[in-house]
């Protein structure tokens, strides 16, 4: 079963919107740099995701760390919606602690 992006959100009419950002700015970012942006995944909800992001510098130091939590809705009605089964075990395998 696929879960592309274009699959979630084109094809099935889901959404996969934001409802919660935090963001901490740890040093300046400069033009042209190349940044690493890791994802981890730190829980799976009813019908939420909860994860981190960092951003890290060249040189590896974090530049960015957030917290974000997206919800699965119905884009037609723009209800949040249980997260199917096949999606929940595919996203669990990278839920990861600290």
């Amino acid at each position: 079963m696929s879960f592309s992006f274009d699959d979630i959100v084109v094809k099935r009419g889901w959404g996969l919107p934001t409802v919660h950002l935090e963001v901490d700015f740890l040093a300046p970012i400069f033009l042209d740099e190349v940044l690493t942006a890791k994802l981890f995944v730190r829980s799976v909800g009813t019908s939420s995701i909860h994860a981190d992001i960092v951003l890290s510098g060249p040189t590896g130091f974090d530049r960015v760390r957030g917290k974000v939590v997206l919800v699965l809705i119905v884009k037609s009605s723009k209800e949040a919606m249980a997260l199917p089964d096949a999606l929940r075990n595919k996203i669990s395998v990278f839920v990861v602690s600290e």
